[in-house]
């Protein structure tokens, strides 16, 4: 019996509701908070995005969000969010390079683009310059704004084990009179701004439409099951958009795991890869199955489309924030000098390939010899090469009924699906270290593969690969992968005596806090070597869409 194994996606028609009546279709909104206001240079923006339908209540449709960094001019920073059940975190790392002013940061998903770009969240935040002297920048020379300590909140109550603490400290903050259906809950501590003032969940979730809706579009679907990637079927020749109905468009991400993906090519020559379980920066290849003359190639293309702002309002700054500033500029160059490996710590990624291997060969435990077809021929069970008209096929041999069969096989160098066998019959045989060979069907969206041969190379680098003008390779980003926010533990002597030096300015960063149905909750937090004011930002959703919201000042000082 033949094992079917489906490891890529299909399109989906997805109706929600009658496309004829767009007030009933469902629409998607997004919330993006951050850890604070107004950053430095070379700082990490720490980034929670959530989903909701438009009247606030949590959604789970997009399993991707978009977020980009503007200026007037151009965008300086995109990157896309994994969302699990509405919800997910990222961070951007702000270049060194950007001046001094504010800036916008514009959220949305793929479904939000059927109404437009008025429809995308959009956030300012301030961002300082420490490296590079800006004489456009006047500084203020009054006294500093008071930072307001009666912000808005909900029935929630929050509160701290003391209103003051000293450098390096374990403070612990309590929250109570949580509803029991909270949906997600997200923690901040950072130095107070005493500027900038965004708007929370609370004020966001008010400004929700309540009266006639943007037209509709529907034609681009949400990323349901995870990233779509897109495409572009071009001639070679001509360097024009192509189409032809019987190619295959594929794409394989490089690397040890398997994770290949067919694409669903539409008249108008776009191609559309969709995804699941992909993260992080990763080279990806494309090729065009089914077209042995070369004729096309596959452009990637960008999934972003927000629009930088016409004008943004100036970013103050006085006189009395000259220190301050230098401080926190000096902490954050120390901050990356020393901790460096504990600040780029990130969660393990989900598996991508599960499927084992009927026959495993690692090379170097049996007879080299000159070729890949010899070695094929010798020891590899279930591989033959065949000639096929011009091009030799490497194919699975399939057993049906007591006959054997070649099949259309699946050929994979280091996760690059290879069109044109012929690149592996004259491969360098010393350069692999391993061949994995997969029985049964492999369905790849709407095409079926009869195995997999998998060749992998000792660096997964496939080195002196030749590859003809139909495979390109690209660099590119997936949803990010979770990084973890770092902060040494003072509960112990050894960090509380540590001479490496702790200048966080941002205290906490709790994006996904479990309260699993509990009232109350109480939570650690560190403080660093910074002193001055910092403000605990609490912000949650239920269930129902019921916003919590809360803060709270508190002092840091030197013992």
């Amino acid at each position: 019996m033949i094992a079917y194994k489906k490891i890529a996606i299909t399109r989906l028609s997805l109706l929600f509701f009658s496309a004829g009546n767009a007030e009933h279709l469902l629409r998607e909104r997004v919330y993006l908070q951050t850890d604070k206001e107004t950053y430095l240079a070379g700082e990490w923006v720490w980034i929670k995005l959530l989903t909701t339908d438009i009247q606030g209540i949590p959604l789970s449709v997009s399993k991707v969000g978009y977020v980009e960094l503007f200026d007037e001019n151009a965008a300086h920073s995109q990157i896309k969010i994994e969302l699990q059940e509405g919800v997910g975190q990222g961070c951007i790392e702000l270049p060194a390079t950007l001046s001094t002013g504010n800036y916008r940061l514009v959220g949305y998903t793929r479904y939000m683009r059927n109404e437009g770009e008025d429809c995308f969240f959009e956030k300012n935040i301030g961002i300082v310059n420490t490296f590079i002297a800006d004489g456009k920048i006047e500084l203020l020379n009054e006294p500093l704004p008071v930072p307001a300590d009666n912000l808005p909140s909900t029935s929630i109550k929050l509160s701290s084990d003391r209103t003051g603490y000293s450098t390096r400290q374990t403070g612990i903050l309590t929250i109570e009179h949580l509803p029991d259906n909270i949906k997600t809950l997200s923690v901040s501590i950072a130095g107070v701004d005493p500027v900038a003032s965004a708007p929370n969940l609370l004020q966001w979730q008010k400004g929700l439409p309540k009266g006639e809706l943007p037209s509709f579009s529907d034609e681009i679907l949400p990323e349901y099951e995870g990233h779509i990637v897109k495409g572009k079927l071009m001639e070679i020749q001509t360097d024009r958009e192509g189409y032809a109905n019987d190619v295959i468009p594929m794409i394989g991400f490089t690397g040890e795991q398997i994770q290949v993906f067919n694409g669903k090519l539409t008249s108008d020559s776009q191609v559309c890869f969709y995804t699941t379980h992909i993260s992080g920066t990763e080279e990806i290849v494309s090729s065009v199955f089914n077209d042995p003359d070369n004729r096309f190639r596959i452009d990637i293309e960008s999934p972003f489309v927000a629009s930088a702002p016409s004008s943004l309002p100036p970013l103050l700054l006085y006189e009395e924030q000259k220190e301050e500033l230098l401080q926190r500029s000096i902490g954050m160059q120390a901050a990356y000098y020393y901790t460096r490996d504990s600040l780029n710590r990130f969660l393990p990624a989900s598996p991508k390939f599960n499927w084992q291997p009927a026959w495993s060969y690692k090379l170097d435990e049996y007879t080299r010899f000159a070729n890949i077809e010899e070695t094929v021929i010798e020891y590899v069970r279930g591989l033959r090469f065949r000639r096929i008209g011009k091009q030799r096929m490497l194919s699975a041999i399939q057993e049906n009924q007591s006959q054997f069969t070649y099949g259309n096989t699946l050929v994979l160098i280091d996760g690059i699906p290879l069109n044109n066998h012929d690149m592996i019959f004259y491969y360098d045989p010393a350069l692999v270290e391993q061949l994995d060979v997969y029985r049964g069907i492999y369905v790849f969206g709407e095409h079926f593969f009869d195995g997999i041969a998998a060749f992998k190379t000792y660096h997964n680098d496939y080195p002196g690969l030749t590859a003809n003008k139909s495979v390109q390779f690209y660099q590119y980003a997936g949803p990010q992968l979770k990084r973890c926010f770092y902060a040494p533990d003072y509960r112990l002597p050894e960090n509380q005596n540590s001479r490496l030096p702790d200048f966080r300015h941002t205290l906490l960063w709790e994006p996904d806090v479990q309260t699993n149905g509990a009232n109350e909750i109480s939570i650690p937090f560190q403080t660093s070597d910074l002193t001055g004011q910092f403000r605990i930002s609490v912000e949650g959703l239920t269930q129902s869409g019921a916003c919590v919201y809360a803060t709270l000042l508190i002092q840091t000082h030197k013992e």
